[in-house]
């Protein structure tokens, strides 16, 4: 099952009423800079990070996505449209949140493969995976160099996790290489906002959002998949900036 949502006010209500003294603790375990510049273990440090404080990170989407992260979820996985004995890729898959859901629709037969960079994450989705109600398994790795073969799954599901990573481009192009003719790959993301006076609150939302998940908000997702993929389609709201975005490998 996927998070479930809870009311914005409740949300800001705990956040008003964390102790000084807690938040400070959690600042100071927070990995600092990019001293070496290295995107990609900034990455790792951020998500081990997140890792240990679940709580602190779901409170963080619900805000910054104002609390429609689980409708998109819901169109997300209606649109990858999985059957039983299928066999799908969940990249980035973070603590697993996305396991039971896809297990459950593609049933004992077939099989969920989780992939992340973050050893803290794929320690917790490890956890998950052995309650999933179909066979998962979670690999270490990196999405420019998947530990998989050509032609080995029938979808490819990436949730908040393409646009944290520092080649997207080449991620969308090794996952065209591992579908089977015919799959399918669904993409939910973030960019910054697209339309109306939304617009104005990016010099203030993009940068702490960039430091605290690795976000590379430049990243042109939908663009990638439309020029790596047949019949691609992006569903859009929150003023553009929350994004479905589809497409299907050619027979």
């Amino acid at each position: 099952m996927t998070r479930t949502r809870r009311p914005l006010s409740s949300l800001l209500k705990q956040l008003a009423t964390t102790p000084v003294s807690d938040a400070r603790s959690l600042l100071s375990r927070f990995p600092s800079g990019f001293a070496s510049d290295d995107r990609s273990e900034h990455g790792r440090r951020v998500y081990d990070f997140w890792s240990e404080h679940r709580g602190l990170y779901d409170a963080f989407l619900d805000l910054a996505l104002f609390g429609r992260e689980g409708r998109a979820r819901r169109r997300a996985l209606s649109v990858l449209d999985l059957d039983a004995g299928k066999r799908v890729l969940d990249l980035g898959c973070g603590p697993g949140v996305n396991f039971d859901a896809l297990a459950e629709r593609v049933g004992p037969a077939g099989r969920v493969v989780g992939l992340d960079s973050s050893r803290g994450m794929v320690r917790a989705a490890r956890k998950r995976a052995a309650r999933a109600p179909a066979p998962t398994a979670v690999l270490w790795g990196d999405a420019t160099t998947l530990p998989t073969r050509k032609n080995s799954f029938d979808a490819a599901y990436a949730t908040l996790s393409l646009s944290a990573m520092p080649d997207p481009e080449s991620a969308i192009e090794n996952l065209h290489e591992v579908l089977r003719p015919g799959g399918r790959l669904v993409v939910l993301d973030a960019r910054p906002f697209r339309t109306g006076a939304w617009r104005a609150l990016n010099p203030i939302v993009v940068p702490p959002a960039t430091y605290a998940t690795n976000w590379y908000p430049e990243a042109d997702i939908p663009g990638a998949i439309r020029r790596t993929f047949a019949d691609a389609a992006c569903w859009r709201t929150n003023a553009g900036s929350l994004y479905v975005a589809t497409g299907r490998k050619s027979e």
